[in-house]
């Protein structure tokens, strides 16, 4: 809380108490509390500018699809923590709900940047994908390099040689069930 980092440890008492009757997945998973409940209200009263009491509102109102109300609380958590990846979050996928995808995408390349916590950093990489996808798509327009890669006839051989080549070169980890690891290797002198 900020009132430990103010050499103040036992101020928090009352804010920490308060906080701890909230247990946000709760309350929109069950619905056991609307996220304008008594406890939140008192928590932001003993701390107005405390980040996480603000997140957790903004997180639950989103959930309930009340983004136009989850924007403004969002907007003044990430004031108070401008590199919080969860209220990045919070606030891309409610400029999402605002159709301005373009902002939106840029909280997302900033969690991207961070780059912790993983979870939030994939979440975020998967709105930027479905931007993308969505960019893509209301153009309207073929793309001519998707085009002439669709071109011909592909036989079962060639397009497991293709996925084979794709996960060598992005998760070369990633086991794809097909072995052509020698043919690979001799075509990429042993890498």
């Amino acid at each position: 809380m900020a009132k430990i980092h103010s050499g103040n440890p036992l101020a928090t008492v009352p804010c920490v108490t308060e906080l701890t009757f909230i247990r946000p997945p709760k309350v929109w998973r069950r619905r056991l509390q609307p996220p304008d409940s008594v406890h939140l209200r008192r928590a932001l009263r003993l701390e107005p500018r405390n980040q996480w009491a603000l997140r957790n509102p903004g997180g639950c109102l989103l959930q309930l699809g009340r983004a136009a109300e989850a924007l403004p609380v969002l907007q003044t958590a990430l004031e108070i923590g401008p590199q919080d990846p969860q209220t990045l979050l919070g606030m891309g996928q409610s400029l999402e709900a605002h159709n301005r995808s373009d902002d939106a995408d840029d909280y997302y390349q900033r969690i991207i940047r961070l780059g912790t916590p993983e979870p939030v950093v994939e979440l975020a990489k998967e709105r930027r994908s479905a931007i993308a996808a969505q960019r893509m798509r209301s153009a309207g327009e073929s793309r001519p390099d998707v085009l002439m890669y669709l071109t011909g006839a592909f036989s079962g051989l060639h397009l497991c040689c293709l996925m084979y080549a794709a996960f060598k070169k992005f998760a070369p980890a990633r086991d794809v069930g097909i072995d052509f690891s020698r043919e690979w290797m001799q075509l990429n002198g042993g890498g």
